[in-house]
């Protein structure tokens, strides 16, 4: 019996700690959103850069007549670590104050973006 009851409680010993380094592996990764925030320096901010339920980062840049939001070059930093394709950049960089809602998507992310001088270019990327 006692042999019985070491064998099940070895067992048990044995997938639980099989079972161990993939949850620890899978916590220890950071989200893409955060790994990119963190690769840029940029901290979350309501006004600035944050992320909405895990599945959204939004940026806000500043423009010429709205002092919020962060440079222009962190928000290319945060673009090229989610390894947004040069295609979408060029069209983000040609877009003008009268384009309206720009849309775009690569591998798992979807983006959206608008743009006016004044208030500076806004981005939404979802996957």
């Amino acid at each position: 019996m006692i042999e019985r009851r070491f064998g099940i409680r070895a067992l048990l010993v044995i997938l639980v700690a099989s079972f161990l380094p993939a949850c620890a592996s899978e916590d220890s990764e950071p989200d893409a959103f955060e790994a990119a925030m963190e690769t840029c320096g940029v901290g979350e901010d309501p006004a600035d850069v944050r992320i909405e339920d895990g599945t959204e980062l939004r940026i806000n840049n500043q423009g010429d007549q709205d002092n919020s939001g962060i440079p222009l070059d962190d928000v290319w930093c945060l673009l090229d670590s989610l390894d947004m394709p040069d295609d979408i950049a060029d069209r983000m960089v040609a877009t003008s104050g009268n384009d309206g809602e720009q849309t775009a998507a690569w591998d798992e992310y979807s983006v959206v973006w608008t743009y006016h001088p004044n208030r500076g270019l806004d981005v939404f990327v979802t996957r």
